[in-house]
C-alpha cells in the first residue's frame, strides 16, 4: 500500500472533514423538508444553539418544536434547497457559510388565495468535531432576499423571434 507524505495525509483528512459536513448540511435540509425531527437533532451537538433571523432564537430542542408548531400553520408546504458552501477548517472546529433558498405554499386567505413566498439566505454555522463526528454547535440564518410584488408568469417575457428580425 502506498504511503501518503504528511502534506497528503492532511490534505485527505481535509477533504473527508469538507464531505462529512457537506452530509450534515445535506441532512438537516432533508430532516426539515420531511419533518424528521430525530433527523434534525442529529445534525447538532446536545447543547447546540440555532438563531433563525429573529423568528427564533435558542436549543435545539426549542427548534423542533418551533418547527413543529408555528411552521405548520404559517405554510402548508415548503421546500428547502442548500446551495454552495464554503468550509474553512481549523482542527477540530470549522466555520461554514451555506446559500440557501426556501420555497413556501401558504394556507388559503379569507379569499381562498394561495401565496408562493420565497426566502434566499445564508447559514452561518460553527461546526465541532466531537467524538469524531462532525456536527453543528452554533447555527445563525439571516435572510438576505424575499421578493413581494406581482410574481411573473412562468413563459419568457423576451421574444427572441421578434428581436432577431
Amino acid at each position: 500500500m502506498k504511503q501518503f507524505d504528511a502534506l497528503g495525509e492532511d490534505r485527505l483528512q481535509a477533504l473527508a472533514d469538507r464531505e462529512e459536513i457537506r452530509d450534515v448540511l445535506a441532512m438537516y435540509f432533508r430532516a426539515d423538508d420531511s419533518g424528521d425531527w430525530d433527523l434534525l437533532r442529529e445534525c447538532y451537538h446536545e447543547d447546540a444553539t440555532d438563531e433563525h433571523d429573529g423568528a427564533y432564537s435558542g436549543s435545539i430542542d426549542g427548534l423542533i418544536e418551533w418547527c413543529k408548531e408555528w411552521v405548520p400553520k404559517q405554510f402548508r408546504s415548503w421546500l428547502h434547497l442548500g446551495a454552495q458552501s464554503l468550509i474553512d477548517l481549523h482542527g477540530d472546529t470549522a466555520d461554514v457559510e451555506s446559500y440557501a433558498v426556501a420555497l413556501h405554499k401558504t394556507h388559503p386567505d379569507a379569499r381562498g388565495k394561495v401565496f408562493d413566498v420565497v426566502a434566499a439566505g445564508r447559514f452561518y454555522d460553527r461546526f465541532e468535531r466531537r467524538n469524531g463526528a462532525w456536527k453543528i454547535a452554533h447555527r445563525k440564518l439571516v435572510i438576505d432576499f424575499i421578493p413581494d410584488g406581482i410574481a411573473a408568469s412562468d413563459s419568457n417575457p423576451l421574444d427572441f423571434d421578434q428581436k432577431s428580425a
